[in-house]
């Protein structure tokens, strides 16, 4: 009886923590500046988004997560939500919001928030990374917005600063 015991809570703990981590790949990603959105640009090489779905990193497929280009961070997420207002959600097409930070890194390259948020995309953290030399960290207040969903989370548009940025996931 004990062993049971101790197998389930092993069991339990492994599943908890497994559902609680995700790791996926970035499909595609856009920002906006001056209020304007520009059109999606698809991803070959890749950038992996990692984490929570409450806090993750986002970094080079290359690198290891703690070189990441940046940080968010979602206070107060959600992740029990009923499929009926998932529906309710995905039939008006009501984003979720949250309120939450960005972590931002600049550098020589991409001196100021605005370059960064321009260079989102497929080499956006090949410069600008956590322990690049001379890399400097950065955080804002950010509007957290996730697109209506089935299962899981696809589409964040991450607003901070008067700039915005957007992807989505595979």
């Amino acid at each position: 009886m004990n062993n049971l015991k101790i197998r389930l809570i092993i069991f339990f703990l492994i599943v908890g923590a497994t559902s609680a981590f995700s790791q996926a790949l970035i499909k595609s990603t856009n920002y906006n500046v001056d209020g304007y959105w520009g059109k999606w640009e698809d991803l070959y090489l890749g950038l992996t988004m990692t984490g929570t779905y409450s806090s993750f990193v986002i970094h080079d497929n290359s690198r290891h997560p703690s070189q990441y280009g940046c940080k968010i961070t979602i206070y107060g997420y959600n992740d029990n939500i009923s499929m009926k207002e998932k529906n309710r959600r995905r039939k008006k097409n009501e984003w979720y919001t949250y309120n939450g930070t960005i972590e931002i890194f600049l550098n020589e390259h991409t001196n100021s928030t605005r370059k960064w948020v321009e260079s989102f995309g497929e080499y956006f953290c090949s410069f600008n990374h956590k322990g690049k030399k001379g890399s400097t960290s950065v955080t804002y207040a950010a509007e957290i917005m996730i697109a209506p969903y089935k299962k899981h989370p696809q589409t964040y548009n991450i607003v901070f600063d008067g700039y915005a940025i957007g992807f989505t996931l595979y």
